[in-house]
């Protein structure tokens, strides 16, 4: 038995690497996943790199309201926007976009399903130790 992965990316401003980022995603050999993109109102240069990638029903975009960069800098806007993420998950494995090889989330199930990595999973959105 496998399992859904799912996948927090942050984006703000990074147009030259989101598409990147996101590509390795859906380079996957593991089908089933999910992307949470979690961005922080990037500007448009970005958001024409992003656009293109929301045809993927895998793909789960969001995008925050504007604030002013004291507001973002003040209200720690990275890890709000992983915690939202993490609320969003229906995965039974959660990572960060850390991928840089297409067999990345393959690996990763297999050595969570390992018997003796098995210590904690996740159910109904908590995570449980057994």
């Amino acid at each position: 038995m496998m399992g859904r992965v799912s996948v927090i990316m942050t984006s703000y401003n990074k147009p030259e690497y989101v598409g990147k980022a996101i590509q390795v995603v859906l380079d996957q050999t593991h089908a089933d996943w999910e992307l949470l993109l979690m961005d922080d109102h990037s500007d448009e240069a970005t958001t024409r790199v992003i656009a293109p990638y929301l045809n993927d029903s895998r793909i789960r975009y969001v995008r925050s309201a504007p604030l002013s960069i004291e507001e973002r800098a003040s209200a720690v806007r990275y890890a709000v926007s992983i915690n939202e993420a993490i609320g969003m998950a229906t995965g039974d494995y959660l990572t960060s976009n850390q991928l840089f090889h297409k067999a990345c989330c393959s690996r990763f199930v297999r050595v969570r399903l390992s018997p003796r990595n098995r210590r904690w999973y996740r159910t109904a959105g908590t995570w449980r130790t057994g």
